[in-house]
């Protein structure tokens, strides 16, 4: 596997990192600080993971002859890319309960 995919990988376990600080915060909502934080941090991997799916989506099709192994290796990017979108959705819920415990 490229090294992009291993990228990809590891944004999605520091954004899975980042929602366990988070969630471990929501205890105590009086300092939503490190809610927050977290939640910046998610949506700069996503916004990471975003970058590198598109440049290795672009390789990919440049470079893959084989049908067959470029519908595996598009279908695993993508599912890369919608974990870093399923990351994000769980930062903005846990944005959304800073706001309304405020």
């Amino acid at each position: 596997m490229p090294a992009g995919y291993r990228e990809l990988n590891m944004i999605v376990v520091r954004g899975c990192e980042q929602i366990r600080i988070a969630v471990m915060e929501l205890r105590n909502l009086k300092k939503p600080m490190k809610i927050n934080d977290a939640c910046v941090k998610i949506n700069e991997l996503e916004n990471m993971a975003d970058e590198i799916y598109h440049q290795l989506i672009s390789e990919l099709f440049q470079r893959e002859e084989n049908a067959i192994e470029l519908i595996k290796h598009k279908e695993i990017l993508e599912t890369l890319e919608m974990t870093t979108d399923r990351v994000e959705d769980v930062s903005d819920i846990l944005k959304t309960i800073i706001i309304k415990s405020a």
